[in-house]
């Protein structure tokens, strides 16, 4: 993890299919198939690299000022440029 991430107590969960977003965090399903409840005040979602974009779209529709689409979601570009678009983007959070 960087270290970065984990000085300020950032948990990263790698193959986890999102099921729903709510209030106190997400409902999602483990890579072993189990439904697991992670707590949170805040989400970062990155959803793979092929640029399916219909969930972001949703999640945007729904809460609009608090949403980012960035990266290959919002449209297909060299890593730097995502990367540096979410790096702004993590500044906008409240």
């Amino acid at each position: 993890m960087n270290t970065s991430l984990s000085k300020y107590g950032v948990e990263i969960y790698t193959n986890h299919t999102v099921s729903e977003i709510k209030k106190d965090g997400v409902k999602a399903i483990n890579i072993d198939g189990k439904e697991v409840f992670i707590t949170a005040d805040t989400v970062v979602s990155s959803f793979g690299m092929k640029p399916y974009n219909e969930t972001a779209k949703k999640i945007d529709e729904k809460y609009h000022l608090k949403t980012r689409i960035i990266g290959d979601c919002e449209k297909i570009r060299k890593v730097g440029g995502a990367v540096r678009e979410g790096f702004y983007a993590a500044l906008t959070l409240d």
